[in-house]
């Protein structure tokens, strides 16, 4: 009975780790084509929201994970070992984006309603962030193979690895699309 328990937060883990990427891509997309104060605060209000649902859903799966690896599965189990890894890195990735956030937050508080001024576009539409973001999507897809598969080390390996590129690749590219910086003018 605990085991399926534990079971059930993870999967509610990922449920609410699958909806706070979903968030946070959605809001970032829009914000960063946001052509005004008033719609840039809009969608950094939405993307935000993201966050938290994000960080409780990898809290989730990192506990219950834990639990059901110390009483069903070997702790040493590579595939357990690379998926809680990996897990952390989603965790620190996700944590500099949200502080990213928090610095584009207080930029636009102290923004009067209008135009984007040039600075916060340039503040707002900064790659790597979102680049980040987009790898540690990635970098869950692999972790949801590995849990699934449960292979040996180094496909283990190969397999978060190739995903987080592969995130991190179509990061690189949604971030060279034009966004708002090449919009505006001061």
């Amino acid at each position: 009975m605990p085991y399926e328990f534990a079971l059930y937060i993870h999967f509610f883990g990922l449920f609410a780790l699958i909806s706070g990427f979903a968030l946070l891509q959605h809001g970032g997309w829009r914000l960063r084509h946001a052509d005004s104060t008033e719609h840039a605060r809009m969608w950094l209000g939405l993307t935000r929201t993201g966050v938290p649902a994000l960080h409780a859903g990898l809290g989730f799966l990192f506990l219950s994970g834990l639990f059901m690896a110390w009483s069903a599965w070997s702790p040493t189990s590579p595939w357990l070992i690379v998926a809680l890894c990996s897990a952390i890195a989603i965790g620190i990735g996700t944590g500099v984006l949200a502080r990213r956030l928090r610095t584009v937050q207080r930029a636009i508080e102290n923004t009067p309603e209008g135009p984007l001024p040039q600075d916060l576009a340039s503040q707002i539409t900064e790659p790597w962030p979102w680049i980040v973001m987009i790898g540690s999507n990635g970098l869950a897809f692999g972790v949801l193979w590995v849990m699934v598969d449960r292979p040996n080390l180094p496909i283990s390996l190969a397999v978060v690895i190739a995903f987080a590129a592969v995130g991190l690749a179509f990061g690189t590219q949604m971030a060279k699309r034009p966004a708002i910086a090449a919009r505006i003018t001061d």
